[in-house]
C-alpha cells in the first residue's frame, strides 16, 4: 500500500515532546517542551537574520531579533508530556516579561536544539 497523504501527515506533524529537568533549571518542577512546527519556524525566521552558509544550510541569528525568546516559549512550552496545551498562548502574553533571563536562555537554548535549529542538532541530523 502506498504511503498516502493522509498517512504523511498524521506522522510529519508529530512533535517531539522533550522535559528540562529541575536540576537544568533551578525550578521545583519540570518544564515541558516541544519541537517547532515548521510554520512556527518560518515566524522566528521573519523575525531574526537568517544566515545562509555555503553547503546550503541555514542558521537563525536571534540576537538582533525583538521577543524571540518570548516567541518561542509562546510556541513550545506546553503543559505535559502529551505536547498538546501551550502555556503561553501569545508571545505578547506580559507574564513572560517576568521570566528571568537566565531562565529564558536555558528554555530557549533546550528548544532551538529540539527544533534543530542548532549547528549541532544539524550535525547530528546529517549523521542519522
Amino acid at each position: 500500500m502506498a504511503f498516502s497523504l493522509d498517512d504523511f501527515l498524521s506522522e510529519a506533524s508529530a512533535l517531539k515532546v522533550e522535559i528540562i529537568p529541575p536540576t537544568e533549571t533551578g525550578l521545583s518542577q519540570p518544564i515541558y517542551i516541544r519541537e517547532m512546527t515548521a510554520s512556527q519556524r518560518d515566524q522566528l525566521q521573519a523575525r531574526s537574520n537568517v544566515i545562509v552558509h555555503e553547503d546550503g544550510s541555514t542558521t537563525i541569528d536571534m540576537s538582533s531579533s525583538k521577543g524571540a525568546g518570548a516567541f518561542m516559549l509562546s510556541c513550545c512550552m506546553v503543559t505535559d508530556e502529551t505536547g498538546r496545551e501551550r502555556v503561553f498562548v501569545k508571545s505578547e502574553d506580559p507574564r513572560l516579561k517576568k521570566i528571568s533571563g537566565k531562565l529564558m536562555d536555558i528554555i530557549t537554548k533546550r528548544i532551538r536544539e529540539i527544533s534543530g535549529l542548532t549547528k549541532e542538532a544539524k550535525a547530528e541530523a546529517k549523521n542519522e
